[in-house]
């Protein structure tokens, strides 16, 4: 194995497992060579010819599926606005719940992260950052996140209602007690305490718009 091909194997190592990886790393080391054969035929030695051919590669993670280049500030700025508006619209559902103690919990927790993702977004949108910056990004792995989320808020909401309930119920039904609802401001209590775990879909809902941001953002070299 020479030195091209080391290096070329090293470029695509953390990508060996995907589909399709193996066929482009032997087109990406057989278009090298072909450029250093070149070169050097033109009377380039070994060393600038190989170096000329590194270099013309460009990102390599830009030729792999699932991998798009995207402006990095401008990025930040709409994800922030977007944190801002999908913390925003639970903060203002959740206010009505300030009667009953879980709303108040809630509601206090919305506010300081509005607090903080307002201030991101305010110092993002006075940033003297170049909007030139660009990042390559894996598209196909924040699809995953979003997928991997969806299912870790599943997971909160069921266990979330089942304390809920057991925190209502629970002694009734272990000392087979009829349950009560005492009049209609129980009822809303519970109705709040059942209900508001369902307020956080905004957070897998940030993270599959995160997704499908990036997706629409990402551009070619």
């Amino acid at each position: 194995m020479n030195d091209l091909e080391r290096y070329v194997n090293r470029l695509f190592a953390k990508y060996k497992h995907k589909k399709g990886v193996l066929e482009l790393r032997d087109e990406v080391l057989a278009n090298l060579q072909a450029r250093i054969d070149d070169e050097m035929s033109e009377g380039a030695s070994y060393q600038v010819a190989f170096d000329h051919a590194v270099k013309s590669l460009g990102n390599v993670e830009l030729l792999i599926e699932g991998h798009g280049r995207v402006p990095l500030n401008p990025l930040k700025r709409e994800l922030a606005q977007l944190a801002v508006l999908y913390t925003l619209i639970p903060w203002i559902i959740t206010i009505p719940c300030w009667l009953f103690h879980s709303g108040v919990l809630a509601n206090t927790a919305l506010t300081l992260l509005l607090v903080i993702v307002g201030v991101v977004y305010i110092t993002l949108l006075f940033s003297r950052a170049s909007d030139e910056t660009t990042r390559v990004i894996n598209v196909e792995r924040l699809r995953n996140i979003a997928r991997v989320v969806w299912v870790l808020w599943g997971v909160y909401v069921v266990i979330s209602e089942c304390f809920a309930l057991g925190a209502w119920f629970a002694s009734n039904i272990w000392f087979n007690r009829a349950i009560h609802i005492d009049g209609p401001y129980m009822f809303a209590d519970l109705a709040v305490s059942v209900l508001l775990p369902f307020v956080s879909v905004f957070i897998p809902l940030y993270f599959m718009r995160i997704h499908r941001l990036v997706q629409t953002r990402g551009v070619s070299e």
